[in-house]
């Protein structure tokens, strides 16, 4: 896949940089052969802050790619976040990371779709960190 790093910015370039550096120091493949992700697909859109960001992991390769979203139409995934940038920051930002996140959901602020693709995305993350 190609190495785009200098094109993004925003949300992409967040969601590429754990990713590089795990590729880079030699241990992306086996965490996700660990994780047995073979293929996924994420969609992380903020709808008042673009551009939103597509990583696809190709787990056969131990290899991924970011790609930058201006709209999540037709878009293919496996799981997404979609939401507005104000419940994204917040998140980052509180300690009680679970409670803040169920609240948004409740209130419709933050949207989750493919929730066991999602949850294998953070553990990929958690571990690239």
């Amino acid at each position: 896949m190609s190495d785009t790093k200098s094109q993004l910015e925003g949300i992409p370039a967040v969601l590429y940089t754990p990713l590089w550096q795990a590729r880079e120091l030699g241990f992306l493949k086996t965490v996700l052969e660990e994780l047995k992700i073979q293929t996924l697909k994420i969609l992380i859109y903020a709808e008042d802050y673009h551009p939103g960001g597509l990583v696809i992991i190709d787990g056969e390769k131990g290899d991924f790619e970011v790609k930058s979203i201006e709209s999540p139409e037709g878009v293919e995934y496996d799981g997404a976040i979609i939401g507005t940038i104000k419940p994204f920051a917040l998140l980052l930002n509180e300690s009680h990371l679970i409670i803040k996140g169920l609240w948004f959901l409740l209130k419709g602020k933050l949207k989750l779709k493919g929730k066991r693709k999602l949850w294998k995305f953070l553990k990929l993350l958690l571990r690239c960190i």
